[in-house]
């Protein structure tokens, strides 16, 4: 990994602390300090989603899928992980899964998804053909669905966590508006000003549940946005809804 110069140079780096005899291999991502693949591939995926190129992966035919990954030679069942009844490839992911068709339908997408020009090729193909047909509001929307369907599916994979299409459809109006939100701000070259006031959650009475709401209206978009919070008197959560 190094040169010898380079090794030379760390070996000879003063340890702060002088109990430290030697050095041990440690592994930030788990509690434990060692290494544990689903902790691995988790520090990858927040390393992708910080880049830039993550947004290519789909039609660059890059995503783990069940299929994708037997043809690397990878021994896996083939099963969708989420329907447990189709084969996983990216088609049935983001067009032909029971989910994904329930995931649209929450989103209004389905109409767009259903239309007989994007129903053929790979997925590669639909995408492109919709984004020399929509406008780029459209085409944010249908990307912000299919990151949440993603996201969806590794919840499963890697939590046992299978939120409802209903709750997936709703996330993808709560990603699609942040992000356009913060495209509207940096297009006006406006900062966002924070309220100065320190923000403290009071207690309920004894015996009452306090709901907090916040609301979102984004101008040009057509999509309202909101979130409440139910908390008891300790301010334990006690059930939400976006």
């Amino acid at each position: 990994m190094f040169t010898g110069r380079v090794v030379e140079e760390i070996i000879a780096t003063l340890l702060i602390i002088s109990s430290v005899k030697e050095d041990n291999m440690v592994w930030e991502e788990e509690m434990n300090e060692c290494y544990s693949v689903k902790s691995g591939y988790n520090l990858a995926m927040r390393c992708i989603v910080r880049s830039d190129r993550h947004h290519e992966r789909l039609c660059r035919g890059c995503l783990s899928t069940r299929v994708r990954l037997t043809q690397r030679y990878v021994e896996c069942e083939l099963s969708c992980h989420v329907c447990n009844v189709e084969v996983e490839d990216d088609i049935h992911v983001f067009f032909g899964c029971v989910a994904a068709r329930e995931c649209r339908s929450v989103a209004g997408l389905s109409q767009l998804l259903q239309n007989a020009a994007y129903q053929h090729g790979t997925v590669a193909d639909r995408v492109f053909g919709m984004c020399r047909n929509e406008d780029s509001a459209t085409i944010g929307r249908v990307t912000s669905l299919f990151w949440c369907i993603w996201h969806n599916r590794n919840e499963k994979i890697w939590n046992d966590n299978i939120p409802s299409p209903s709750q997936v459809g709703r996330m993808t109006f709560v990603v699609w508006n942040k992000w356009f939100t913060v495209h509207q701000l940096q297009r006006h070259n406006v900062v966002p000003v924070e309220d100065p006031r320190p923000v403290r959650w009071k207690k309920s009475r004894v015996g009452c549940i306090k709901c907090n709401v916040d609301v979102a209206f984004v101008v040009g978009s057509g999509v309202t946005s909101m979130g409440l919070c139910f908390r008891d008197t300790n301010g334990q959560f006690v059930a939400g809804l976006t």
